[in-house]
């Protein structure tokens, strides 16, 4: 499962839309953080593929654990350079807002143990909590 965030002109546009200024791109991406802990990529597979970060748009104490899986196939060293070779934008950072051109998104993956990251794993353990309450079957 791939985690990629919306284009700030996305989040905007709604945010105009409902004319909310709460929802605009300003204020999501922190909103966003709080839900996940970012893991950078192996530094093989960062040099495998040539991909850039920057881990101050990830969260840093939140359930969900978005990451890069632990291998890449080699041809993806040359997936960025023949993107930008008849000038296909590519972004370092898809996650600050500009999301258009190639990249390589993150994946939903506890990076300790490979395992899916999901609202189920991250929240559920919740469940034996007294002011937690889940609602099932309800429409």
């Amino acid at each position: 499962m791939f985690i990629v965030r919306p284009s700030a002109v996305q989040v905007n546009a709604w945010s105009k839309l409902i004319s909310d200024d709460t929802w605009s791109w300003d204020n999501l991406p922190s909103a966003m953080k709080k839900s996940e802990t970012f893991t950078p990529p192996l530094s093989s597979i960062q040099s495998t593929a040539g991909m850039q970060y920057q881990t101050s748009s990830g969260g840093s104490d939140g359930p969900l654990q978005p990451t890069y899986p632990a291998y890449m196939v080699p041809i993806t060293t040359n997936w960025l350079p023949t993107l930008n070779s008849p000038r296909i934008p590519t972004s370092p950072d898809v996650y600050n807002g500009i999301n258009i051109g190639g990249f390589f998104a993150t994946f939903a993956i506890n990076p300790s143990n490979w395992t899916r990251s999901s609202a189920k794993a991250s929240y559920y353990l919740a469940r034996s909590m007294d002011c937690l309450y889940i609602g099932r079957g309800r429409k």
